[in-house]
């Protein structure tokens, strides 16, 4: 079996997920690991179109954005892998609802007995703001007006009083500075 993991280059933790990763290597599970830490906005998608095609299994590390990124990615082969996750992002709402946790020896074990979980995906077909049309996955939720601003703020931000806190503030200040767009669903 072959394991890729694409890290959030950004992640806070990056250091324990490393850490991580190589207690996945020394598992033997698979014969061949890969880790690739992301670089930039959408690279992630880049990523997982590209190991997803020399590997069994890919393994988003970070939160919703590199989940989303990599399903993006993986969506675009013929026969994509068997995806994971492992929740190292800010809000994590995957990885809640669907009971994943950081625990790489739980990761290990699911990955071992190839206990899979299936779940939803969205497609959704919207213009962009420069009125370009594009088609992306989603996976859990999709989010727009208030909601999709407040996660864009939040995504942008520095978060130096940690992820909760930065959230709630971005919720209040969005209250206030928000500006209604315009919305059609078909």
């Amino acid at each position: 079996m072959k394991v890729a993991f694409i890290v959030n280059g950004k992640a806070r933790k990056l250091s324990k997920i490393h850490s991580s990763i190589v207690e996945f290597e020394q598992s033997q599970l698979a014969e061949k690991v890969s880790s690739v830490d992301t670089e930039y906005s959408g690279h992630a998608t880049e990523l997982a179109e590209d190991l997803g095609m020399h590997h069994d299994v890919v393994i988003a590390v970070g939160g919703d954005g590199t989940a989303n990124e990599v399903v993006n990615g993986l969506m675009k082969l013929n026969q994509p892998p068997v995806m994971g996750i492992l929740p190292y992002g800010t809000a994590n709402d995957l990885s809640r609802t669907i009971k994943v946790s950081t625990n790489m020896q739980e990761l290990i074990t699911l990955i071992d007995q190839k206990r899979w979980q299936s779940i939803d995906l969205g497609l959704v077909d919207l213009l962009t703001e420069d009125a370009s049309s594009i088609s992306r996955y989603f996976i859990n939720v999709v989010d727009f007006g208030i909601g999709g601003y407040v996660v864009e703020k939040v995504a942008k931000s520095k978060k130096p009083f940690g992820a909760r806190f930065t959230f709630l503030k971005t919720i209040f200040d969005s209250m206030i500075t928000y500006e209604q767009s315009e919305v059609k669903i078909k």
